[in-house]
C-alpha cells in the first residue's frame, strides 16, 4: 500500500504543519509496514512535499526504510476571468528543474520513483525518455514512470515506460474490464490511484440498497470494513497491483492494508464487479 498526499492539507486527522504530529503519523504508519509515500509538486502547491520533508527529518526516519515517490508535469494556470485550467509540461528543462526542486523540498538525495504526472503531447517522447535515463544515471531518481488517467495516454505510455499509475475505481473499471491492467502488468509495476474515487465510492454504496446489502454481507464474511473489501477486490484481480490510498485516517489505512492480504472468493469478486457494471 502507498500513501497518497494529494489531500494532505485538507485532512483533519493531524496538523501537517506540525512536524511533531506529522512525524508521529509517519512513525505510526511505518510501524504498520506502510513505507511508500506518493507526492507531486502540485499537491498543496509544493507545500506538501516540504512539510513531509520536515516531518521526516524531525522524526529521524531512516531514509532506506521508506520509498519516496513524486510527480511533475501538471501546471495550473489562471485565465483573465479567474477560472483555472491545466497545462501539461514534459519539457526537458522543466523536468530537470522540477526534480531538483522536489529533492530540495523533500530533503532527500534521491527519489525512488519519479513520474510524469501527465503526458505532454507537444514533446517528443523519445527525447523525454533520453533525459529521464540521463537523470537516472546521476542517481537523483532510481526509476521513473508515467500516470495514465485515460485511454488517450495509454498507447504512448505502454510503449515507453515500465512503471504506471492508473486512474481506476469501482466506478471506473474500463482499465480492468478491457484487460489494459493485464497488459501493463506484463510490462512492469502498476499502482491504482483514486481506488475509492476520493471517498465518493462510499456514498455510492450507501445510496444503493443492493450495493449496501452486498458490502454488509462481505464485510461480515471477511471481517473487513468497506475500504478493506475494495482493497481486496483489486488485489484479488491481481496480487501485483499496488493501492494508492489518499486517506490519513489511521484506522482506515489499517483496514486498506489488511484488505491487501485478503483474497476474495471468485463468486464474491464477480458479485462486486457485476453490481458496479450494472450501476454504470
Amino acid at each position: 500500500m502507498t500513501l497518497g498526499y494529494r489531500r494532505l492539507l485538507k485532512q483533519k486527522y493531524f496538523d501537517p504543519h506540525s512536524k511533531v504530529e506529522f512525524g508521529r503519523f509517519l512513525n505510526e504508519t511505518l510501524e504498520r509496514g506502510i513505507y511508500k509515500h506518493d507526492h507531486a509538486d502540485v499537491y498543496g502547491n509544493q507545500i506538501s512535499e516540504e512539510l513531509f520533508g520536515r516531518a521526516m527529518k524531525y522524526a529521524k526516519i531512516d531514509r532506506e526504510r521508506i520509498k519516496v515517490v513524486t510527480k511533475s508535469g501538471i501546471l495550473v494556470e489562471k485565465l483573465f476571468n479567474g477560472s483555472k485550467y491545466k497545462v501539461y509540461n514534459n519539457n526537458i528543462e522543466y523536468i530537470r528543474k522540477s526534480i531538483d526542486h522536489a529533492l530540495s523540498r523533500l530533503g532527500c538525495e534521491y527519489i525512488d520513483e519519479y513520474f510524469l504526472h501527465r503526458v505532454d503531447y507537444t514533446q517528443d517522447i523519445s527525447d523525454v525518455i533520453f533525459e529521464l535515463d540521463s537523470i537516472q544515471k546521476t542517481g537523483k531518481i532510481r526509476s521513473y514512470g508515467v500516470c495514465i488517467p485515460d485511454k488517450r495516454s495509454y498507447g504512448v505510455s505502454i510503449n515507453n515506460f515500465s512503471l504506471f499509475h492508473i486512474d481506476c475505481s469501482l466506478e471506473k473499471l474500463d482499465f480492468l474490464t478491457d484487460y489494459s491492467i493485464n497488459n501493463l502488468l506484463s510490462i512492469g509495476n502498476v499502482a491504482i490511484y483514486k481506488p475509492f474515487n476520493e471517498g465518493k465510492i462510499f456514498n455510492t454504496i450507501d445510496s444503493d440498497v443492493i450495493l449496501s446489502s452486498l458490502f454488509d454481507y462481505l464485510c461480515n464474511k471477511y471481517s473487513l470494513e468497506r475500504s478493506g473489501i475494495i482493497s481486496s477486490f483489486f488485489i484479488t484481480c491481481d496480487k501485483r497491483l499496488e493501492i494508492i490510498a489518499g486517506s490519513f485516517n489511521l484506522s482506515r489505512i489499517i483496514q486498506i492494508s489488511k484488505g491487501e492480504r485478503v483474497t476474495l472468493e471468485p463468486f464474491d469478486f464477480y458479485k462486486i464487479l457485476n453490481a458496479f457494471q450494472k450501476l454504470n
